[in-house]
């Protein structure tokens, strides 16, 4: 009788543990659902704001020479360059002399009016990449009007 009121004074403390451990993990998982939210809605807002200066170029077909400068600009100042491609010609790494060029180019006769369209904004869409998501290209075509 004595062994039997043992084993059931065990079998109580491994129920007891089993059940403090349960708690133990479902409280972790709670405390830390919040938090990977917040994270989640961080990313989703960081992501937003380096896309930004690009995609307010999306479905335009009014940009200025001035706008695809700055957006040349925008994409030098990143660690990850988006690739600016004018008319089949990539334009990312121009020089200031160049833009000066295709400033001239563009803007330097007055008789006509020239704006650009954009084509198309190439995002990375690899799900394993930390830059998923991030515009990484720029297609823009001139238009004379």
């Amino acid at each position: 009788m004595e062994d039997a009121a043992k084993a059931l004074l065990m079998a109580a403390g491994v129920l007891f543990g089993i059940m403090v451990l349960s708690i133990g993990v479902y409280l972790y998982g709670s405390f830390f659902a919040p938090t990977n939210a917040y994270v989640t809605k961080l990313d989703t807002a960081e992501l937003r704001k380096y896309n930004a200066p690009f995609e307010v170029l999306e479905d335009r077909e009014d940009i200025t020479p001035q706008e695809v400068v700055s957006v040349i600009e925008e994409s030098n100042q990143r660690d990850l360059r988006v690739q600016i491609v004018v008319d089949g010609t990539n334009v990312e790494n121009y020089s200031v002399e160049k833009i000066n060029e295709f400033l001239t180019i563009n803007v330097g006769d007055r008789n006509k009016i020239v704006h650009f369209k954009c084509v198309e904004i190439i995002y990375n869409t690899d799900k394993e990449s930390s830059d998923s998501g991030k515009v990484v290209g720029v297609k823009l075509s001139k238009i004379e009007i």
